[in-house]
């Protein structure tokens, strides 16, 4: 699962959104420009913040994920 593109569809879709409005209110188009990196960088805010200055911290989940599959390793008697 791609993280990153998630973000970056997110973030695109906010700006898509101010872009409409912009042109709206003002009747001038706008452009706009998504990175990977920002994108994925802004959601990593709380977990870096957490780790940083709390006693909360999550552990390794190696290859599992809680709500997708196949994602995780999958073995007799699991």
């Amino acid at each position: 699962m791609s993280v990153c593109d998630i973000s970056a569809g997110m973030t695109a879709h906010s700006a898509i959104l101010q872009a409409l409005y912009h042109r709206e209110v003002t009747c001038k188009g706008a452009s706009i420009q998504v990175s990977l990196f920002d994108a994925v960088a802004d959601w990593m805010n709380v977990p870096v913040l957490q780790h940083d200055y709390s006693s909360y911290h999550t552990v390794r989940a190696g290859v599992k994920h809680p709500s997708l599959a196949p994602y995780g390793a999958y073995g007799i008697g699991a």
